[in-house]
């Protein structure tokens, strides 16, 4: 299947997967968005931003399934993971607020 991804110009993944979402990040934590108390899923009533909280779960239960195969994957796949969630959550974050 690897054969077949690379023949379609899909990279394979490494480290620059994880730098460029590390790249984003802090595109967004430059922008210092302040959050008070608790981010509930859904609440602000904005549903980019209940799409993206899903999408963080999505992504966590991911990760945790992939932790559960460790010895057969690359480690920065988990790496990745982590990081591509942390980057869900600050976007989600980020649409909360109102224009």
């Amino acid at each position: 299947d690897l054969v077949r991804y690379e023949e379609k110009g899909f990279d394979r993944f490494g480290a620059g997967h994880i730098k460029k979402v590390d790249q984003w990040i802090s595109i967004i934590e430059e922008k210092d968005i302040r959050v008070e108390g608790w981010a509930l899923p859904g609440s602000s009533g904005i549903e980019l931003s209940a799409c993206l909280d899903h999408a963080r779960a999505i992504c966590r239960r991911a990760e945790r399934e992939c932790a559960g195969l460790i010895n057969e994957l690359d480690s920065s796949i988990l790496s990745y993971l982590n990081r591509l969630s942390d980057l869900l959550w600050l976007m989600a974050r980020e649409s909360d607020i109102k224009p």
